[in-house]
């Protein structure tokens, strides 16, 4: 009773992201990465999913970020200099995250 294999296995495998690894790798942190990880991200044969929500929530993240920091610039915690590189920096992810 030889029965062939209902399906073959996925090559490669499809890998679902969360959102610290959507970000930490689109900023270039690999080092918050083990290896294993980001030769798998690295790999152009691999097939990468990005829920839906993991964008949305790096969206509210950066909203709230940017929320937080005018009111440091407010009281004059943080000079507007530093907290429009900081914005800068905050789009910057956002672009390359959504793109």
């Amino acid at each position: 009773m030889d029965r062939e294999p209902l399906s073959e296995p996925l090559k490669p495998a499809i890998y679902v992201v969360d959102t610290h690894i959507v970000v930490w790798f689109a900023e270039g942190l690999y080092t918050n990465l083990s290896w294993a990880a980001t030769g798998t991200l690295l790999d152009p044969r691999t097939r990468i999913v990005i829920p839906s929500y993991v964008l949305q929530e790096i969206r509210n993240k950066i909203s709230e970020f940017n929320g937080r920091l005018d009111g440091l610039v407010g009281k004059g915690r943080v000079s507007q200099a530093a907290a429009s590189e900081l914005t800068v920096e905050t789009l910057r992810l956002s672009k390359t995250v959504t793109d």
